[in-house]
């Protein structure tokens, strides 16, 4: 058996490869159409590990994977949103840091996780590293990152909607087969996005005719996000969330960052200075926990 770590780090590179195509593609493409198409592709991939699952759900759980589903898909549209309108560098670090925080927060109160002293002191300095590395910058630099100051908002709201699904995936996960619960998740993340995409542009063409469209980077991004998430429910349902979040998010944080010199992005030696920040403090993080 794979060792969780193993299976979370080898889930962060996939999620950043993702990432990396994802942004490219966000250029030149309607966030709402992208996600829209990805979502759906990635649960017509999922499909491919039904002779793994084992579908044991009560109605009670159903409803709450489908509340997840909800939230899950806004998620992914705000994310999208941020992607294509602001720096990945800047982005990508928070969508990966602020979650840790609230996700050991959330942990501890509802699936009542314990981890070291030493651990708990390690989420604050990602927290005083983020203030002081991003939101202290100067205003042209946070105009620079994104077209407006709105999507910094987005990224809070996305990273604790991130930090719910987190949680509520670990706690599905101690009693729902993962194959089982990733399969179903993915179907109301495609249908929320499809009806969504529907009520506000007035039909699911734009879907259809956007997979057409971008069929390269839509296909690697679902294969690479169906990668990321299958190893990240094997690793969460072996180990508690609070490990499981910041050793998934590390290397995703230096993968991300460097990838920022690919679209021309600024400041670059001060966000790998964040990510430096964000991997010494998750190491600290888990290896006092392992």
């Amino acid at each position: 058996m794979i060792e969780w770590y193993y299976l979370a780090l080898g889930s962060s590179v996939f999620m950043a490869l993702s990432t990396i195509v994802e942004k490219s593609t966000l250029r030149k493409e309607h966030a709402s159409a992208y996600s829209s198409s990805f979502t759906l592709l990635t649960f017509l991939l999922s499909l491919f590990l039904l002779p793994f699952a084992e579908f044991n759900i009560t109605a009670l759980q159903l409803l709450y994977i489908f509340l997840l589903g909800i939230t899950s898909s806004a998620g992914f549209l705000i994310t999208a949103r941020v992607f294509k309108h602001g720096d990945i560098s800047v982005a990508s670090p928070l969508f990966s840091s602020l979650p840790i925080l609230l996700t050991v927060i959330g942990a501890f109160i509802f699936l009542g996780e314990r981890l070291t002293p030493v651990s708990y002191v390690s989420v604050a300095v990602i927290v005083v590293a983020i203030y002081l590395i991003l939101f202290r910058s100067s205003k042209d630099r946070l105009k620079g990152a994104f077209d407006s100051n709105k999507y910094l908002r987005y990224i809070a709201l996305a990273s604790f909607i991130n930090a719910f699904g987190a949680v509520s995936i670990r706690y599905l996960l101690l009693s729902v087969n993962p194959f089982a619960l990733l399969i179903l998740l993915e179907g109301f993340i495609a249908l929320d996005t499809l009806v969504f995409t529907h009520l506000k542009y007035g039909g699911l063409h734009e879907a259809f005719s956007n997979l057409r469209a971008y069929k390269a980077p839509i296909i690697s991004t679902s294969i690479l996000t169906t990668g990321s998430r299958v190893l990240y429910y094997l690793s969460a349902s072996a180990a508690i969330i609070s490990l499981v979040s910041p050793m998934r998010n590390s290397i995703y944080v230096v993968m991300v960052v460097l990838s920022g010199t690919m679209f021309g992005e600024k400041g670059i030696a001060k966000k790998v200075a964040l990510a430096i920040i964000l991997i010494i403090a998750t190491y600290f993080l888990t290896a006092n926990n392992t």
